[in-house]
């Protein structure tokens, strides 16, 4: 499953809902070095501040320890690109949820 990700819209926030929890995603854009963050809220509890989605690697994997959403990784399936800023996040490159989720 691929979340998809408006970039022309940021700052925005959208609900996720995966194995029963809904999940708020705020996603920013800092233009000046040319990345994307994401804020995840619960309710209006803020679970992670500002984790920076970078090319290759899984989004939350330095928060485990928290309930939060496991194995979503950013990457460009036709392995063409190597990073995820304005010109790339969704356009090849996509966050995938790998892991089993019941989303909605």
């Amino acid at each position: 499953m691929i979340i998809d990700i408006n970039k022309d819209l940021c700052p925005y926030q959208f609900d996720i809902q995966l194995d029963g929890t809904t999940y708020t995603m705020e996603i920013r854009y800092n233009n000046e070095f040319d990345y994307f963050t994401v804020d995840l809220l619960v309710g209006e509890e803020t679970i992670i501040n500002g984790e920076k989605i970078l090319y290759g690697k899984e989004l939350f994997q330095s928060h485990k320890h928290l309930n939060v959403p496991r194995d979503i990784v950013v990457f460009d399936a036709s392995d063409e690109q190597t990073r995820a800023g304005y010109e790339q996040l969704g356009e090849t490159v996509f966050l995938y949820m790998m892991g089993e989720y019941n989303a909605i």
